[in-house]
This record gives structure tokens, sequence and C-alpha cells, in this order.
């Protein structure tokens, strides 16, 4: 049971400051009796890389076994987005590039049928290969390996999970605003969870929730929010400039004077 519903349409393009997908935003004062909020619909570009600040980096470890000496070359893909051809060639001409011992070959793994994974591997003789990716990048669900270290085994690196070549499949509105009681930092204060498809650039998609079912705990005495789309890890979603709105409700959850109506009426 809810009531006194203030409803204010959000958009980034008018925010106070910060960028379009990490932004403050004032609102009129609420009234002291505000104790609950949701979001009743979002709507959000698909303007989001595949390849972005996140997950971009990685480091291959070449080590000469004569001289038992490693070379590490510190590598990065460009932003963007990119189809399963697209990382094996982008991967091979940026590995093949970086140095000039040995040359990658990056192709798909096809058995009889398509296995969804890759497979990297060098002929020369004489070198041990480590593809590391390290710790703070999700390089790896792209490549559908291991954060650390990825050893060449008889000159081959195979994945070892299915490549995941969608632009997240689901993204999350937090903002300071949500009072949930969990201890997880990354879910204490989101709004709402999208789940996203994989439309790219300037297709829109939108999503609409149910406002009691969608309902968080508020604090009201805050008129200055702050909102930021960002993925399962907590990490910040670039929209790359291009703006996003949703629907923004307040009220009064009356939720024990309802049950104490059950109670009476029980």
């Amino acid at each position: 049971m809810i009531s006194n519903i203030i409803t204010f349409y959000i958009n980034s393009k008018y925010r106070t400051s910060g960028t379009t997908d990490n932004f403050n935003y004032v609102i009129d004062t609420l009234p002291d009796y505000i104790n609950a909020c949701s979001v009743s619909n979002i709507t959000i570009p698909k303007t989001y890389y595949l390849i972005n600040e996140s997950n971009a980096t990685f480091k291959l470890v070449i080590t000469d076994t004569i001289t038992n000496i490693p070379t590490s070359y510190f590598l990065a893909l460009d932003y963007g987005n990119y189809d399963e051809t697209q990382i094996y060639s982008s991967l091979q001409d940026l590995m093949n590039n970086a140095q000039s011992n040995i040359i990658f070959t990056v192709e798909a793994l096809t058995l009889n049928y398509d296995t969804g994974k890759m497979r990297i591997f060098y002929t020369e003789n004489n070198y041990d290969v480590n593809l590391f990716i390290y710790a703070d990048s999700d390089i790896n669900e792209i490549f559908g390996l291991d954060k650390g270290d990825n050893l060449f085994v008889a000159k081959s690196l195979t994945s070892k999970y299915i490549m995941n070549l969608n632009n997240e499949n689901n993204l999350y509105l937090n903002s300071n605003i949500v009072r949930n009681e969990i201890n997880n930092y990354n879910w204490a204060n989101v709004l709402c969870a999208v789940y996203a498809h994989d439309m790219q650039y300037l297709w829109f998609f939108s999503q609409t929730f149910d406002i009691y079912t969608n309902m968080k705990k508020c604090d009201p005495s805050n008129n200055n929010l702050s909102f930021s789309l960002v993925n399962e890890q907590g990490r910040r979603i670039n929209l790359n400039n291009i703006d996003f709105s949703f629907t923004l409700h307040f009220f009064k959850d009356n939720w024990k004077l309802y049950n104490k109506f059950n109670d009476f009426i029980n």
C-alpha cells in the first residue's frame, strides 16, 4: 500500500554536474513522510563499447628458453565493438606488431561445429609464451580465458570458456538516495536492474517496472541526487556522451499501517 506519489522525469542531459552516465541531479525538497522510491521505466542507448577502459589491456610474456630471459609486452585493444572475426584479426595484429620473435595466428577453434572458442598458436622454437590478464581487466571474459596466467602448451593456447562478445548482459542504475539493507557495496544503492540486448550505437532499449515490486527504501533528506550506470562488478558504463532517461517516483510506503489493519481484521 503506497500513497502520496511524487514523480520526476529524469534525463541525464539536464544534470547539474558529471557525465551522461555518472551524474548529479537536484530535485525539489521531499516531504519528511517520504520513505520509499521506485523506477517505473528506463531508456538507455546501446552506445557503450565491448572493448572499453575496463577491459582493453593484457600482457604478453615471451621467454627465450635458451637464455631463460622473459620479455613483457603491455598490450591494449582499441576501444570499440567487435564481432568474432574482428577480435581474432585485431588480437593477432596486436600481438605480432608488438614483437618480432614470434608470428602468432589467432583463429576460431572449430571441430565439426562452432565451439565459440578461439585458438592462438605459433610455430617458432625456443620460446615459451604466457598471456597474462590483470585482475582489474575483464578481457578474460571476451577471450574465454582466466585472469592471471594463461600459459601456452605445445605452442598453443585455447579458450577455456565460451567467449562472451555481448556488450554487458545486465546494467544497474545506482543512486545515493537508496538505502538498501545489503552488505555488498555493489548492490547497496541499486535503483533497478536492466536487462540489455545486442543492439548497438544509436539504438535505444527500454524496460518497465512495477512501482511496488521495484520499491527501494530511500533517504528523503537528500535532494542532491547522484546516479550512475554500472555493470555487475560495479564498473561504470561509458555511454560515449549519449544521454539516458528514467522515471523516478517517491512515495510513502504504508506497509506498517497495512499490517496493523490486516492484523486487526484477522
